[in-house]
């Protein structure tokens, strides 16, 4: 399988469940609930000390990814704190850190109330002029899932060279099947015009992979 395409599946898997490496874990079935929980309080430990002494250090990119991938828990406080970090001073790779980790706030049950500012601030970042910045924001919005506005900031980032082409209609592809049954046909259209190699794999594996929801509309099956 090529490595690309399988990247791109697991992508699709984490805007389903809105998943960190963790609870991706938890849904293939290698970790279990109590596993989960321990790593979450882990993360949240390892957060608190970032806070204190680990911002704008050396190591602050790598503590963030670790952070990240044992599930920093979703709340309001977490939200919170990590939309103020953004709005402060830091370094382009730490801030890359920080919009992934909120991004991983988003939820879809809503129950921070952090959601429309969550979104706000990806979008708002995903025009910034550090082109680095512009781009994981960029991304970070989009795998949230089908999104009102996804293709307005899909579109924005191509224009500005942010994103190529491959990324461009290959983001289309692997969220098409979480976009309701007249966009998912709509955007269908728009990757059969583009007759984009790259998202017609995608959406061929997407088709007939079993870890993807079974929404595919015919026309996007033809």
């Amino acid at each position: 399988m090529n490595k690309n395409i399988t990247r791109v599946i697991v992508m699709a898997l984490g805007i389903f469940f809105n998943a960190t490496t963790a609870t991706a874990q938890q849904h293939a079935g290698t970790i279990s609930p109590s596993d989960l929980a321990a790593r979450s309080t882990q993360a949240q430990a390892m957060f608190e000390q970032y806070k204190t002494s680990g911002r704008r250090t050396a190591a602050a990119e790598e503590k963030l990814v670790q952070i990240l991938n044992l599930q920093l828990p979703r709340n309001e406080a977490n939200a919170t704190t990590i939309r103020s970090l953004l709005a402060s001073q830091s370094g382009s790779e730490e801030k890359i850190g920080l919009i992934r980790l909120l991004a991983a706030q988003y939820e879809k049950t809503n129950s921070s109330h952090k959601n429309d500012l969550i979104i706000q601030d990806l979008r708002v970042l995903a025009t910034s002029s550090d082109k680095g910045l512009a781009r994981a924001a960029t991304f970070a919005f989009t795998r949230l899932g089908f999104l009102p506005g996804f293709e307005e900031v899909l579109g924005n980032a191509l224009k500005s060279s942010t994103i190529n082409d491959d990324e461009y209609f290959g983001e289309i592809a692997h969220v098409m099947a979480f976009a309701p049954p007249g966009d998912q046909t709509r955007l269908a259209k728009v990757l059969r015009q583009s007759k984009n190699l790259y998202a017609s794999e995608i959406v061929a594996m997407g088709v007939n992979s079993a870890l993807l929801p079974a929404t595919w509309t015919s026309e996007a099956r033809a």
